[in-house]
């Protein structure tokens, strides 16, 4: 389970808002396309063991923003799920090549080397 609360006050940078989306959390949405100064995810992830060097994970995650605290709505929640491979190159490293399929606001699919927080 992967959560996330970034809470800011005034008039941030354009950048360092918080960013709905990406390979990590709200996999399904392109980082940075929803930004704003209150951002609150969640999600949840299973990996399931692996076979020889192969497995794979399930999630789903659910994520808004906002502009202040009050202003946060039920129908403004994203939601995103998805599925993916894994494969381990070396059986000795942590490390997993994955691909992930995620459908947020739209569907896509991403191809990264590492794991997910």
């Amino acid at each position: 389970m992967l959560g996330l609360v970034e809470l800011r006050d005034g008039e941030p940078p354009f950048y360092d808002t918080g960013r709905l989306g990406g390979m990590e959390l709200s996999r399904g949405y392109l980082e940075g396309r929803f930004r704003e100064r209150q951002h609150p995810g969640a999600q949840v992830e299973y990996r399931a063991p692996r076979f020889w060097r192969l497995g794979g994970a399930a999630f789903v995650s659910a994520a808004t923003l906002a502009r202040s605290p009050r202003d946060f709505a039920v129908r403004d929640i994203k939601p995103a799920a998805g599925v993916g491979p894994r494969f381990a190159p070396m059986s000795d490293v942590p490390v997993n090549v994955r691909l992930d399929i995620a459908n947020g606001n739209e569907s896509g699919f991403s191809l990264n080397m590492g794991e997910a927080s």
